[in-house]
């Protein structure tokens, strides 16, 4: 199993239908197969997702979050894990809405080295 507990991630590839953008930062914590997060940045106040992990590093987390203009919005999303060449995590994300609003999209994360 992936260990995620304190790893960031950022957008490499972005969906037009989403709210996050490239400046958006997810920050990660895991305990066994449990995961969640937080997130924000760019055009996204605040967000927070609660999921689980399977025994290859898959994902499966429903997330919600306040944009810039206030508005809350929720879905689910479901994540495949890449390992790359440098030892860094992708994960390749597909994600519905879920609630008030409709669609879904596709997006790429990466992680990104925390300055230690």
């Amino acid at each position: 199993m992936v260990d995620l507990d304190n790893k960031s991630f950022r957008l490499v590839s972005e969906n037009d239908t989403g709210d996050v953008d490239l400046e958006t930062v997810f920050e990660y914590q895991q305990q066994d197969k449990y995961i969640w997060g937080r997130y924000s940045g760019g055009s996204l106040r605040a967000g927070v997702l609660f999921g689980t992990m399977d025994e290859v590093g898959n994902l499966d987390f429903i997330y919600s979050h306040f944009d810039n203009q206030d508005r809350l919005k929720k879905g689910h999303c479901l994540s495949t894990l890449e390992k790359l060449p440098t030892c860094l995590l992708r994960y390749h994300e597909k994600w519905t809405w879920t609630g008030d609003q409709v669609g879904i999209g596709e997006n790429i994360i990466e992680e990104i080295l925390q300055n230690g």
